[in-house]
């Protein structure tokens, strides 16, 4: 059997700045608080939602954006 799909919060925190915008959008949805809300699993909907949210968060937390942008913003706070 398949895991189930949920949201939550750290699944929405997870992800990149501006893709909840943008995954409404693909999916045809004009509020984009009700899709933050399906991802964070306040509200029931579009399963297909969630799981692109975690692919992206997935790809994301893949690409070490959040350990290189750290390692970015410290050697520019030592210069300072």
């Amino acid at each position: 059997m398949g895991e189930e799909l949920v949201g939550s919060d750290e699944l929405r925190e997870s992800l990149p700045y501006g893709i909840v915008k943008e995954i409404t959008q693909v999916f045809g949805y004009k509020n984009q608080s009700y899709v933050s809300d399906i991802i964070k699993g306040e509200k029931k909907g579009n399963l297909k939602i969630i799981k692109c949210a975690a692919e992206i968060a997935d790809i994301y937390k893949q690409s070490g954006f959040e350990t290189g942008k750290k390692k970015i913003l410290e050697s520019y706070a030592n210069i300072n």
